[in-house]
């Protein structure tokens, strides 16, 4: 560990910098949160996607003005007051300079990211760039600047941690309870055609599902494609209107949930793979896109089920299964829409 610096305000008293090392704490926090939420399946979608790369933009915006402030104002006040401490400050506007390249880009990557998820990996690399250079410039403030600091954790108003849920999920709220993202998979002997030919026609969900009972089409559509919707009832009688985002006849198929008394979104995603024996792997997934504590906390008041849907969504899958078995015939993967 190198020189102490004490900081001082204007009246000569040592310097309050536990807002630095606040400030230091939250950029850690979030850049990690980022890293950790595009580095691994369930990948972000597209609403979440939007509120990580808005809030890596913004990120990047205080960042340079922190820094900017600090050439401008910070560091030739104290090489005036302190030549001693002027490797130190030579020390960090070399930081400073490493920091701004890797800034632009971050910023640029996180731009691309926004508009396209396969931008990922180049936001990646883009995150290491800046944590690897940013992460020891922050430990030499804190060490040698910041003697005095105090590093906590912000307190977020009510506007703050809905901002949190959009960008981490739950990772954002202590407050929630239920899973936000479930995976189950079961392995049939049918193969995929078979078992694409029950899952795409959503009207046979009642065949299969623990909880929805009846589907029908909307808009005048007949089969599944891209953008297609329907409407499901669940055994609560709650209604739930869906819109197929993907149909990839025979190995995904997706839809989104939205709105409904409870103003939350969720996706439900079904893969197809070959197994090794010739039948099929069914993979399913369900994960909250986006919902409110309150919502959150009612449903676990009044759905006790839905604290645990491992052993419930592998049921389903299993019926799903069995149903495929008995198909005999394959049957068209994607229907055209009639309006």
């Amino acid at each position: 560990m190198g020189r102490k610096w004490p900081m001082t305000d204007n009246l000569g008293r040592p310097a309050d910098t536990r807002l630095m090392g606040i400030v230091h704490n939250a950029l850690r926090r979030d850049l990690d949160r980022a890293r950790a939420a595009i580095s691994a399946p369930p990948f972000p979608a597209d609403a979440q996607r939007a509120a990580i790369a808005g809030h890596l933009g913004w990120m990047m915006g205080f960042l340079h003005r922190h820094h900017e402030s600090e050439d401008t104002w910070l560091y030739p006040e104290v090489r005036l007051r302190d030549p001693s401490a002027v490797p130190l400050l030579d020390a960090m506007d070399a930081d400073h300079q490493r920091i701004a390249s890797a800034i632009t880009g971050l910023t640029e990557a996180a731009q691309a990211y926004a508009g396209s998820p396969a931008a990922r990996d180049e936001l990646s690399r883009a995150l290491d760039r800046l944590t690897d250079v940013l992460y020891p410039h922050l430990r030499r403030e804190e060490d040698e600047m910041m003697p005095s600091s105090r590093p906590a954790s912000p307190s977020g108003n009510g506007r703050y941690r809905r901002a949190a849920r959009r960008r981490w999920g739950s990772a954002g709220s202590a407050a929630a309870r239920i899973p936000r993202y479930v995976q189950v998979e079961v392995t049939t002997a049918a193969v995929p055609e078979a078992v694409w030919a029950v899952l795409a026609d959503v009207t046979r969900v009642g065949e299969w599902s623990h909880e929805c009972h009846t589907v029908e089409w909307l808009d005048g559509a007949t089969g599944a494609a891209p953008g297609v919707r329907f409407r499901g009832w669940n055994q609560s009688g709650w209604a739930r209107s869906c819109t197929i985002t993907v149909c990839d006849p025979p190995r995904e198929f997706v839809y989104h949930t939205q709105g409904g008394l409870l103003g939350d979104s969720s996706e439900w995603r079904f893969v197809l793979e070959p197994a090794a024996d010739g039948g099929t792997v069914i993979r399913q997934s369900f994960r909250i896109l986006e919902g409110q504590v309150w919502a959150d906390r009612l449903i676990w008041r009044l759905v006790p089920a839905h604290h645990d849907r491992l052993a419930a969504l592998r049921g389903d899958l299993e019926r799903l299964a069995t149903l495929a078995a008995r198909e005999t015939a394959s049957l068209p993967g994607c229907a055209s829409v009639r309006t």
